[in-house]
């Protein structure tokens, strides 16, 4: 299928294209800092860059994405963290300060055998006009049980791409 490009998800893959361009890949540089007050969300510094395609991606300052072409982005994101038992965990992509849509959340309850590692994903289409629109990843702990956490930096991440010729189905 010439023109296709299907990125591979993680960090240090993703074949990027001309058809997929502005396109990044970004992940947390160390600690996350502040770590999430219960019930309230903080927005994922994401200082550490794998790929920016059109730089478009700052990763020192406001750790959001600012495409500088217009059209369709599947943006995607996790976060990683060590939780105690029951807690939940939720992430929102914010288009311009505000949730992306109702569907630009993921979140996960730990309360399986394994309580000290668990990971929330999304993955959103979501147009942007090329100029100023921008995206950023948020996250919120929801406390059940007890309130024992970090960040994982191996499993928080963030990354977009543009979809050549994408036109949704309206329902």
């Amino acid at each position: 299928m010439s023109g296709i490009v299907i990125p591979n998800f993680g960090r240090g893959s993703g074949p990027v294209n001309q058809w997929s361009r502005p396109a990044f890949f970004a992940g947390p540089s160390g600690a996350q800092s502040p770590l999430p007050c219960a019930n309230v969300y903080t927005k994922i510094a994401l200082g550490y860059l794998d790929y920016d395609t059109d730089n478009c991606f700052d990763h020192v300052t406001y750790y959001r994405f600012t495409p500088n072409v217009p059209g369709w982005y599947y943006v995607y994101a996790a976060w990683g963290a060590n939780l105690g038992a029951s807690n939940r965990l939720l992430i929102q992509i914010y288009k311009n300060g505000s949730v992306a849509g109702n569907r630009a959340r993921g979140s996960t309850i730990n309360g399986g055998t394994y309580v000290n590692e668990d990971q929330a994903f999304i993955q959103y289409a979501v147009l942007m006009n090329g100029i100023d629109d921008y995206l950023e990843l948020w996250y919120r702990l929801e406390p059940v049980g007890a309130s024992r956490y970090g960040i994982s930096n191996d499993g928080t991440y963030m990354g977009a791409w543009r979809i050549e010729n994408f036109v949704p189905a309206i329902s």
